[in-house]
């Protein structure tokens, strides 16, 4: 049995600019796919938390529903197909916006029209609504996750090689966009408090 990959915990815009996507070392048939951070981690499946504040069912053979999540540094979109998981797609549907949800994803990237894309695909089971408190809980928790990736790129050598690099994959100037999320999601969190 492989592996679990755990969810790591990432904030919206984050999600927005990750676009590197590898295949993680396996001896399986179906190695698991990572999405690097620019903040420092590969992670096969994302921790969202937010405020949906609009759902739209997009008209096409496979019921793709999608919906924006707010969280303290900006907003990503996400969705689900009634195709592929019926259950997330139901769930996106039957929001009521506004309304704080906590969602587990995927990242994937593709090329349309000679431009990489991404879709952020909630998965079967893995999302629900939460009150309030523990949206600002998980907020916080969040925040403090990211500075402590922030803080370790800055402190260590990573040997785990190129796949793992931010800065190599990304650039400095998006790891201190990074930099610059956080501090806007801190001032926004502190606002709400």
């Amino acid at each position: 049995m492989p592996a679990r990959n755990p969810a790591v915990r990432v904030l919206a815009e984050e999600v927005e600019m990750m676009d590197f996507i590898f295949t993680g070392d396996s001896d399986a048939s179906n190695p698991p796919k990572y999405a690097l951070t620019p903040s420092g981690v590969a992670a096969n499946k994302v921790l969202l938390a937010g405020v949906v504040s609009d759902v739209t069912e997009v008209n096409n053979e496979v019921g793709t529903v999608l919906a924006t999540l707010n969280d303290h540094s900006g907003d990503v979109t996400i969705g689900a197909t009634e195709e592929y998981s019926p259950e997330a797609a139901k769930f996106l549907k039957n929001l009521e916006p506004p309304q704080e949800v906590m969602v587990v994803v995927n990242i994937r990237t593709y090329e349309q029209d000679g431009e990489l894309r991404q879709n952020v695909n909630v998965q079967e089971g893995e999302h629900g609504v939460i009150p309030q408190e523990e949206y600002d809980q998980w907020a916080y928790e969040t925040i403090e996750q990211t500075i402590e990736r922030l803080e370790d790129l800055d402190s260590e050598e990573d040997d785990r090689g190129p796949n793992y690099d931010p800065y190599l994959q990304y650039g400095e100037e998006d790891v201190e966009e990074v930099r610059e999320i956080v501090s806007r999601a801190i001032e926004n969190f502190e606002e709400t408090r």
